[in-house]
């Protein structure tokens, strides 16, 4: 019972301090301590005890099995590499065992360095379909000549925003001729699904596609100019503790505590598995052109692994 025994004048605690009171409690806080904090922040002590008894007694099943699978995540962060390996291209076999199913990003230093997109460059695509009308920019998108979109994206003050992104579909419309130069691509990519489904990314010096995952395995190819990526595990229960939004996580990159984060920098011709789940931000060095694969031999997508949605199940389908 509430400590003043009067349920129409009750107040009890904010929710963001209810929040706190479970997360500290599903990670092993003592009771007592969890009441002292909330004293130190001005909340009376009667009522301190009486919110935190209530939400430990309901939650005491929940925080077994929160800090049991916390154990889990710990112990898979223990094991896994502490680096993406930068390697050569490897066969479809080695690629399925070490890497598709284990879950472990890798550069391929020669990931992309065959293809006939290869030649593309500012200069190069100018050329070709300067006069194409494409849509540029992820939130409220604008249209223009492909020529004028690169000419800005060229200048050293040229805005992250002037960014040809995925949901642009320019190789679904204008630029779609492009989609017969993604060849010859490795054996384990299909080229019919490549074409069919391939992401352009095309933009000027200091675009940033903020931390987020994706629901499939990502090929990532690097065909023009630099892009940094920043890669995080999807077992790392800090950011999973993190506000998230549909794909997007709140968690605070530049200060990631003790949270491993995978810093690497893609050149031209290198390719990046990122694995689904891993959360990953990307920011443009220099002006860059990419194109992002999702088109594997096998079955690469989780379409349930939603860890932000309110509706997220433990499993799949």
């Amino acid at each position: 019972m509430p400590p003043d025994h009067d349920h129409d004048h009750y107040i009890g605690l904010a929710d963001p301090w209810r929040h706190f009171v479970v997360r500290a409690l599903a990670g092993g806080a003592a009771p007592a301590a969890v009441v002292d904090r909330l004293v130190a922040q001005g909340v009376p002590r009667a009522l301190a005890v009486h919110e935190v008894d209530v939400i430990a007694v309901s939650s005491e099943a929940l925080g077994t099995l929160v800090r049991r699978q916390r154990m889990v995540l710990d112990m898979l962060e223990h094991l896994a590499p502490s680096y993406v390996a930068r390697r050569p291209l490897c066969g479809a076999q080695e690629f399925y065992d070490r890497y598709f199913t284990a879950s472990r990003p890798v550069v391929f230093l020669d990931g992309c360095a065959r293809m006939a997109a290869r030649r593309w460059t500012f200069d190069d695509l100018r050329a070709r379909f300067g006069q194409a009308t494409v849509e540029i920019g992820a939130r409220d998108p604008v249209t223009m000549r492909l020529r004028d979109a690169l000419d800005r994206m060229e200048q050293p003050d040229a805005p992250p925003e002037l960014y040809l992104v995925s949901r642009n579909q320019a190789l679904a419309g204008p630029l779609r001729a492009l989609t017969d130069e993604l060849a010859p691509l490795p054996e384990f990519l299909d080229g019919d699904q490549a074409r069919r489904t391939a992401s352009l990314w095309l933009g000027p010096r200091g675009t940033l596609s903020p931390l987020h995952h994706d629901t499939t395995h990502v090929y990532f190819c690097q065909l023009h100019g630099t892009k940094q990526y920043e890669l995080v595990a999807p077992w790392q229960a800090e950011v999973l503790a993190a506000p998230i939004e549909g794909s997007d996580s709140g968690f605070d990159l530049d200060h990631p505590g003790d949270v491993r984060v995978h810093r690497l920098v893609l050149h031209p011709g290198e390719a990046l598995l990122v694995p689904v789940g891993w959360w990953h931000r990307v920011r443009a060095l220099s002006p860059s052109i990419s194109v992002s694969l999702r088109a594997f031999v096998w079955p690469a997508g989780l379409p349930w692994y939603l860890p932000g949605s309110p509706g997220a199940t433990a499993v799949g389908p």
